[in-house]
């Protein structure tokens, strides 16, 4: 799979109407633009990044109950000189300084889908604060900085990229296989570990049935039969 390289990703409410997301508000609605830097398979360094031009994804989502998020519209444009995000703007729009869209660039979005679903919402809950007016109206703060920690961001990234899955197909199997191994080099069991509700919140056999079925798509290696791993670790309930 091909490395996306993020130049930058912005969230701005859609609909002011706040929705609980875990411990967090969102947005009823919201949007995603994310640019990734169209290098075509060059080496992207920290030194040549701003020489690329940028291609861009933009969601609309809508954030649902049981904490799930939904991509309602996507919206793909070529790539471009990067001048930055317009958050509010009444220009036109003008197509001349695109380029053309290529079938990698759509390839990429569906690869990525569930992971760019996990950014949009980092994102919002990080730069979008709610607030209630004194007519009883809602409005946001657009561009906030809210600190929270690399841990509990991951675990909502997690969060969103499992619940995102509609069908169990490769894609959700590579997802699921990298997940998987992650955990085990981390040294917990990754049945218990992956049946987390932050994760994908599945009973242990639901988890043990993704597990065979990664292992005949060649996902993840053959166990030895006989053989028990025993995690280094147990995660705490709750934790």
């Amino acid at each position: 799979m091909e490395l996306l390289h993020t130049r930058g990703i912005f969230t701005q409410p859609y609909d002011a109407t706040p929705v609980k997301f875990r411990d967090y508000l969102l947005p009823a609605y919201f949007t995603c633009t994310a640019y990734f830097i169209d290098n075509e398979g060059k080496k992207v360094t920290n030194d040549n990044f701003k020489t690329f031009k940028v291609w861009s994804i933009e969601l609309l989502l809508r954030t649902s109950k049981n904490d799930v998020i939904e991509v309602i519209r996507t919206e793909l444009l070529g790539s471009r000189t990067y001048k930055g995000h317009d958050v509010v703007t009444t220009k036109a729009f003008d197509p001349s300084g695109y380029g053309s869209l290529k079938a990698r660039h759509y390839e990429l979005a569906g690869q990525n889908r569930s992971r760019l679903m996990g950014y949009a919402v980092t994102v919002a809950i990080q730069s979008n604060i709610y607030k209630r007016n004194a007519e009883g109206g809602h409005s946001w703060e657009i561009g906030a900085r809210v600190p929270i920690s690399e841990a509990e961001l991951t675990k909502v990234m997690k969060l969103v990229e499992n619940r995102s899955y509609v069908r169990l197909d490769d894609a959700f199997y590579k997802n699921f296989s990298e997940q998987y191994l992650q955990a085990v080099a981390d040294g917990f069991s990754p049945i218990v570990e992956l049946s987390e509700p932050h994760r994908f919140n599945k009973d242990r056999k639901s988890i043990q049935r993704y597990a065979t079925e990664a292992r005949r798509r060649g996902y993840l290696p053959e166990t030895d039969p006989g053989k028990v791993s025993k995690p280094k670790q147990n995660r705490k309930k709750g934790r």
